[in-house]
């Protein structure tokens, strides 16, 4: 975070002092100072960014486990009300968890493992609205079947690059 705060604090420098200068020569070249601040890399590392996303870690991992858990015990017990109020909160703990992960991507300064988070959050965001996870599992047998296979689906881009 201060290493992206020196950037941007040297760059608004490097900006106001060249908009300030009286030189009118349009085909100037930046300094190499310039040029090594602009594209010096900002954000998180890659082990953050993989330890951020980690499902062990993540505390958006848990609040959507716990509601589609919740949904599955509804379904159970066959309450169709507290079923349906418990899906429309797993549907949005699990779009929280691809913001979060999305954020992570966003945040993060190599361009491999920002391109595989990315990945990770768009596989998350479509299982969000795909009804029939939600509606599929049935017993609790199902849905651990359902979250294995989804978070290998989802966590396969990134296995790789964070191992």
């Amino acid at each position: 975070m201060r290493r992206a705060l020196v950037v941007v604090v040297l760059g608004g420098a490097l900006l106001t002092a060249a908009a300030c200068g009286t030189s009118t020569d349009n085909n100037a070249t930046p300094s190499a100072s310039a040029t090594a601040a602009a594209s010096a890399p900002v954000g998180r590392s890659a082990k953050d960014a993989c330890d951020a996303i980690d499902p062990e870690k993540d505390p958006n991992h848990k609040a959507f486990t716990d509601e589609y858990g919740k949904m599955i015990a509804a379904r159970v017990l066959g309450d169709k009300a507290a079923t349906t109020a418990a899906q429309a909160s797993a549907v949005t703990a699990l779009r929280k968890l691809a913001d979060g992960v999305r954020a992570v991507a966003d945040d993060t300064a190599d361009a491999e493992i920002k391109k595989s988070i990315t990945e990770v959050s768009t596989k998350i965001s479509a299982s969000a609205a795909d009804t029939a996870f939600f509606t599929g599992p049935k017993t609790i047998a199902d849905m651990e079947k359902a979250l294995t296979t989804a978070y290998l689906n989802w966590y396969t881009p990134i296995i790789a690059a964070c191992s």
